[in-house]
C-alpha cells in the first residue's frame, strides 16, 4: 500500500514538472512570435523615422499578448525586444530590408 501511495506522489509531481515547463515554453514561443511579427510591422513603417516605427511595433507586440520592452531603428533596419504580460517569456528579432545589413 505504501508503495502506491509513493507511485502516485512520483506520478503527480511528475505530471506538474512537465505542466510547468510546458508553460514555460509556451510563454517564450509566444514572446518570440510576438517579437517577430511587432520587427516585422516596425520595419514596414521604417521609412517614417524610428517614433512611428515603433508605435508600430508595440501595437503589434500588443495585439500578440506581450509588451514591446526595446525598440531600436538604425537606418531602415529595427531591433525589438518584447515580454509577454506575465514576464515570463522573453523575445528579439530584426527587421529589415534584405540587402541592408548592420553589424551588431
Amino acid at each position: 500500500m505504501v508503495w502506491l501511495l509513493v507511485l502516485c506522489v512520483l506520478l503527480w509531481f511528475g505530471t506538474v514538472a512537465v505542466v510547468l515547463v510546458g508553460g514555460a515554453r509556451a510563454e517564450r514561443h509566444r514572446a518570440a512570435a510576438a517579437a517577430d511579427l511587432a520587427a516585422l510591422a516596425g520595419a514596414r513603417e521604417a521609412v517614417h523615422g524610428g517614433e512611428r516605427a515603433c508605435a508600430a511595433a508595440s501595437a503589434a507586440a500588443a495585439a500578440n499578448g506581450a509588451v514591446l520592452t526595446e525598440c531600436r531603428l538604425t537606418g531602415l533596419v529595427i531591433d525589438v525586444r518584447t515580454e509577454t504580460r506575465g514576464g515570463r517569456g522573453r523575445g528579439a528579432a530584426r527587421a529589415g530590408p534584405a540587402a541592408h545589413r548592420v553589424d551588431a
